[in-house]
């Protein structure tokens, strides 16, 4: 289950899986080894997720859920997003599960 922080996560009991955040934002970019290099810069991000929680600090997405639980979660500080977009995948759900994946059983899409 999803804890809640100091910042009052806002969550709902229910994850909305008919859509996902796609979320563009500015992350640290480290190096190492010998370098003259002078010039500061920061890596362009994007990121896809399952909306889990959210406070006034930062987004937590996870690529991955299955009641009552998630995998492959990251917190994003909200300071660091540039533009953040829902995506509905409403369609996708509809659709054969099977539909376009590779089955090993009888080898056919």
């Amino acid at each position: 289950m999803i804890k809640t922080t100091k910042n009052k996560t806002q969550k709902s009991d229910e994850v909305d899986t008919n859509s996902v955040e796609v979320i563009r934002w500015k992350d640290a970019l480290s190096d190492h080894g010998w370098s003259d290099t002078r010039e500061a810069e920061l890596a362009d991000v994007v990121s896809v997720g399952f909306l889990i929680a959210e406070n006034k600090e930062a987004v937590m997405i996870a690529t991955t859920w299955a009641e009552p639980e998630s995998n492959g979660r990251m917190n994003i500080p909200k300071g660091w997003i540039k533009s953040r977009k829902k995506v509905s995948i409403q369609d996708l759900n509809k659709t054969s599960p099977t539909k376009g994946i590779y089955n090993p059983k009888d080898g056919v899409l």
